[in-house]
């Protein structure tokens, strides 16, 4: 036997209730944390915000003193974001890691595209509809119906939800406060990353 290693039969047993709670610490659900909201969503790399309250829950769920003022003025002053993102939901990170992470997860997003409208993937001129829709979302905030009419000014008939899931997934667009706050309501507006950011995405750089 090597030194410094022990028999199997002295390791302990890792039982379901231990990996339950390893699971839940690692999740800072055992006990809040005293932490700047940005930091917590970075340590969870990020939180589903598909339903507008639950991003909320769960940073209640985590922090000591938790406020709902604290999630939307860390959206608002452009430390949060909210983006589609993983399994092309939507998802608030911070604004360094979408910087970071945007790029890397484009293959998946494509793949998604590509499963849900295989024929018009196939068909469209998706480098010219995404360079075109890109550059009408960066000039100022656009809503996805705005985006949507831009696009079937440029292909006539052309399946209106195809050209909505295309832009969802592929502009790395982030959704402009208040859009998704708690209790608000309305449609959404959206704008390109960089623009709202001031920085460029990490493109090329895993």
């Amino acid at each position: 036997m090597k030194r410094g290693r022990r028999p199997d039969g002295d390791l302990p047993k890792l039982t379901e209730g231990h990996l339950n709670r390893a699971l839940l610490a690692r999740n800072h659900l055992l006990t809040r944390a005293s932490l700047p909201v940005e930091r917590m969503v970075e340590r969870l790399a990020g939180l589903n915000a598909q339903d507008p309250q639950q991003a909320y829950l769960s940073l209640w769920s985590r922090l000591h003193g938790f406020r709902r003022e604290d999630l939307d003025q860390a959206l608002s002053s452009r430390r949060l974001v909210k983006a589609m993102l993983m399994r092309s939901t939507l998802h608030i990170v911070s604004a360094r890691d979408l910087l970071r992470i945007r790029e890397a997860l484009q293959p998946v997003l494509t793949r998604a595209f590509r499963s849900f409208f295989k024929t018009q993937a196939e068909r469209l001129p998706l480098e010219t509809l995404l360079r075109e829709a890109g550059a009408f979302a960066a000039v100022e905030p656009r809503t996805l119906p705005e985006i949507r009419e831009h696009l079937l000014r440029l292909t006539p008939g052309e399946e209106p939800s195809a050209l909505t899931f295309l832009a969802r997934t592929h502009l790395p667009m982030v959704q402009l406060p208040p859009g998704g706050k708690w209790g608000s309501y309305g449609t959404p507006a959206w704008i390109m990353a960089e623009t709202w950011l001031g920085r460029p995405l990490a493109l090329g750089r895993r």
